[in-house]
């Protein structure tokens, strides 16, 4: 698999390197980050973050997943990950994606996201790109309804964190949606 790099107005988007580890404990440790996404404890040990990119760098090498650190283009450090799941034999892949909290409110995630498709879409020739968020994450919410994301229903107590049941959102786009959405 190839490893792209992706551009967007203010990001590159590029694969996760072992080097990226200090700055995606830095983001991950904070439990704002931990509170609305499935699999990052908190708190985060510091040692989780280079086998995490391990995992990331393998599934992309075995065709199972690009990982992407969105970096800034006037800063060179890693901001946040976005990802997608490959799920070849349906031509689907899942999103998935956090920022580090000092970025938010800037519109980074939109733009990551309307990029993340284009590549899904057009280079990767995925179907449909799917992607669940807990229904009281407001802020996902928005991301996904703005990229042209439609819910597609609610997931009851489909996640289990911090001990307990957490309801989630799903959401998909496909290929069609898309294409006419970028028409407008």
């Amino acid at each position: 698999m190839e490893r792209a790099i992706l551009e967007s107005e203010r990001l590159i988007l590029r694969p996760v390197k072992l080097s990226d580890a200090d700055a995606v404990y830095e983001h991950a440790k904070h439990r704002v980050i931990s509170r609305y996404t499935s699999n990052i404890p908190y708190p985060y040990p510091k040692e989780s973050a280079k086998p995490f990119l391990r995992k990331c760098l393998k599934k992309l090498k075995d065709n199972e997943e690009y990982t992407f650190a969105m970096v800034p283009k006037n800063k060179k450090t890693l901001i946040g990950i976005v990802s997608l799941h490959l799920k070849w034999e349906n031509k689907r892949a899942e999103l998935g994606y956090w920022l580090g909290k000092k970025y938010w409110g800037n519109g980074y995630m939109p733009e990551t996201v309307k990029t993340i498709l284009d590549f899904g879409f057009n280079k990767l020739k995925l179907n449909k790109i799917y992607a669940r968020a807990f229904v009281v994450n407001s802020a996902s919410k928005r991301v996904l309804e703005k990229s042209g994301f439609k819910k597609e229903g609610t997931l009851q107590q489909h996640y289990f964190k911090n001990g307990r049941f957490y309801d989630a959102y799903s959401f998909s786009i496909t290929k069609s949606q898309y294409k006419t959405k970028n028409k407008k």
